[in-house]
């Protein structure tokens, strides 16, 4: 599995919705990355970065440090 994802591939396989939807979201500004409003539907994340769709999380994992 690759480290990074980008944020459309991501959402339309986690919402199983065609690209073209989800880059619309983007778009419009209903998209954050940890926190700020994303505009660019190709940028990187990762399994920690917070991914959230309106008012809805869509990830939020966070780092456990032993």
């Amino acid at each position: 599995a690759a480290a990074s994802n980008r944020l459309d591939r991501f959402l339309a396989r986690h919402f199983q919705l065609p690209l073209k939807q989800v880059r619309e979201w983007v778009r419009s500004g209903r998209v954050r990355l940890d926190h700020q409003v994303c505009l660019d539907a190709s940028q990187s994340l990762n399994h920690f970065t917070h991914v959230q769709l309106d008012s809805e999380v869509v990830q939020a994992h966070q780092p456990v440090y032993l």
